[in-house]
């Protein structure tokens, strides 16, 4: 997950929402391109199968 936050501002809320994921998409190519190291490569569960089998509505055994 990558939070930025940027400041803009448009006509009315369509050119806002259209703004908001252009300047989204186009931060994130930016970092991609310029500093790729900083980004996370892979994701890591980090739960115990105790945890995960105390929230799956399916038993373990049943599946």
């Amino acid at each position: 997950m990558i939070q930025l936050r940027a400041l803009m501002s448009s006509a009315d809320s369509f050119k806002s929402w259209d703004l908001r994921c252009s300047v989204r998409e186009q931060l994130i190519a930016f970092i991609q391109q310029t500093s790729p190291q900083v980004l996370p490569r892979t994701r890591t569960d980090l739960t115990t199968l105790e945890e995960r089998a105390a929230h799956d509505p399916v038993p373990l055994g049943s599946r």
